[in-house]
């Protein structure tokens, strides 16, 4: 699973930097990456990318996440450590996939991530973003290819997803709308965890206990 966000100010020219254990991958990306004007780098371990970051200072990033001998979760953190202010990641499919334990969207968050926007999540790491305030939002390949291509704009990648009108704006007004369930979306509005968000219905689960307490005394 890879992960692609952009890392630095965007007033520097556009540097990708890929990290990948597999050398073909890395030269393959590199080389889609200059036809579309990048000035790119691979590297395949974590000691080399810390280096890259700083020397190289890229602009994009494209981070392997399950790499043998390196954890992609924790080069996540070192970006990070290095103050990146994006709050939204644009992703590919099947994002997460791998990632089925709470750490994936510990990290995230710690990263400063609020929402991931795809067009598909794995179900696990799906549910976990919602248990730990992030918002995952479904769109379709045309529409991430729009948004990929809004996140590229320099100065101006620039997002804006309101949750409560489930919409996703770009930096030129486009505007696209997701779905979400009503009852998570209402958690995250409310920044309620899952206890939090069940001791809501506490008159209700009392009321209930109580009858059946006096229905059924034998249980």
């Amino acid at each position: 699973m890879s992960s692609i966000g952009r890392l630095v100010s965007p007033d520097q020219s556009n540097k990708l930097l890929v990290i990948d254990d597999q050398p073909d991958l890395c030269e393959f990306i590199s080389e889609a990456a200059a036809g579309l004007g990048f000035e790119s780098k691979g590297v395949t371990d974590p000691d080399a990318f810390r280096r890259a970051v700083q020397e190289f200072q890229p602009t994009v990033v494209v981070l392997d996440l399950q790499m043998p001998g390196a954890d992609g979760i924790e080069l996540l953190r070192y970006l990070g450590e290095r103050g990146s202010k994006a709050q939204i990641l644009v992703a590919g499919d099947n994002f997460g996939c791998g990632s089925s334990r709470e750490h994936a969207p510990w990290a995230l968050l710690d990263f400063g991530i609020r929402c991931v926007i795809a067009p598909s999540f794995a179900d696990i790491f799906y549910n976990n973003c919602f248990k730990n305030g992030i918002l995952p939002i479904v769109v379709t390949p045309e529409q991430l290819a729009l948004l990929q291509d809004d996140a590229e704009r320099g100065s101006n990648a620039t997002l804006t997803v309101d949750l409560e009108a489930q919409t996703i704006q770009g930096p030129d007004g486009g505007t696209v709308h997701f779905d979400i369930d009503p009852a998570r979306k209402q958690i995250l509005l409310e920044g309620l965890d899952d206890i939090a968000g069940t001791l809501k219905s506490d008159p209700s689960i009392t009321s209930f206990e109580n009858k059946m307490a006096a229905d059924c005394p034998w249980l």
